[in-house]
């Protein structure tokens, strides 16, 4: 990898900056989204287009920490629903969303600045469930992130994410935006490494935050490793008019369970 380039803060930087500019990601909900919510209708988005089923959520009244996933969406909605939210974002500016969006409803959340590769300032044991949408992809190592998520998880807790099919940064970039599927990068894929300094410096022109395209071993395997069992998953489409959609579902939804050290099975 290129440390020349301080992948953290400059993705720190880059969401500060979609989030001035209302990037999909950073608008916050609706009224009448946060009144479903309390409803029991809860409409959130681990992927771009489908909605997390209803039978992946925990009770009501659990403790969930809303792994990177700020903007005022998702956090707001999950505290609408009557959940102890607690949302932890690089992005501030995130971050803030989520408070204000909350505040504005009578709602509650707790929200902390750091780093997903991190989660030592929870305690082991002390969440019900983690809620990730995709944001893995914006960290070279997700196996380390699995791994922190199995340490601040309690036995049975559920953690639901998700994440890129590794085969959309296989293509040539800009073909692909063309509708023209050409194989040029490898896996894994690594903006840092994978891009020649022209097609990096394009992409940091335009403040696209740096992405990592991991296998679906590291995804899987790494969940494994950090005593995460699979329950349930679902794949889904940019559902943007992306050329890739007419090929294949570019994303991956997953729920896994923590287990109990009796209930892991040794080979």
């Amino acid at each position: 990898m290129n440390m020349k380039l301080d992948y953290l803060k400059y993705n720190h930087q880059a969401w500060n900056k979609l989030s001035e500019k209302g990037n999909r990601w950073t608008v916050p909900v609706s009224e009448q989204e946060i009144l479903e919510a309390k409803k029991g209708v809860l409409r959130l988005l681990l992927t771009p287009s489908r909605f997390v089923p209803e039978s992946w959520y925990p009770p009501k009244g659990s403790r969930v920490l809303a792994l990177a996933s700020g903007g005022g969406q998702q956090v707001p909605m999950l505290a609408a629903a009557g959940y102890d939210v607690v949302s932890f974002d690089n992005s501030e500016r995130q971050l803030d969303a989520d408070f204000k969006t909350a505040n504005s409803f009578g709602l509650h959340v707790t929200c902390i600045k750091g780093d997903m590769n991190d989660l030592s300032c929870f305690d082991k044991n002390s969440f019900d469930a983690v809620f990730n949408p995709c944001s893995t992809g914006f960290v070279p190592d997700v196996a380390n992130v699995y791994h922190q998520v199995g340490q601040v998880l309690k036995p049975g807790g559920l953690f639901m994410t998700g994440f890129a099919n590794p085969v959309i940064y296989l293509f040539d970039i800009f073909l692909a935006e063309k509708g023209e599927f050409r194989l040029k990068y490898s896996q894994p894929y690594s903006d840092l490494d994978s891009l020649d300094e022209v097609e990096l410096k394009h992409f940091m022109d335009a403040n696209e935050p740096l992405v990592f395209g991991h296998s679906l071993a590291a995804h899987f395997k790494g969940q494994i490793d950090a005593g995460l069992g699979l329950v349930d998953m679902f794949e889904d489409y940019w559902g943007e008019q992306n050329p890739l959609d007419k090929y294949f579902p570019g994303f991956i939804a997953t729920v896994s369970r923590k287990l109990d050290k009796d209930s892991v099975l040794s080979l």
